[in-house]
């Protein structure tokens, strides 16, 4: 068996997790605007627009912690 760097698995970690987060941080949108009915005229979508993007953002300061604690 050829052993794996631990940079490697850390890289495949995160590209997983931030897929999963992903997948279902927009599955949540959709399913909140189907529910909602909302629309462009309302303002749950923009709510709903603004967690959306938050909650990307904090996923990208989650990876950026993940690397910076990988590295000390």
């Amino acid at each position: 068996m050829v052993p794996v760097p631990a940079s490697l698995l850390l890289v495949l970690g995160i590209a997983v997790g931030e897929f999963a987060i992903h997948y279902q941080v927009d599955w949540a949108k959709e399913q909140v605007g189907r529910r909602l009915l909302a629309t462009t005229q309302t303002a749950c979508y923009w709510h709903a627009l603004g967690i959306y993007q938050l909650l990307h953002e904090l996923t990208y300061i989650g990876i950026v912690a993940v690397l910076i604690w990988a590295m000390r």
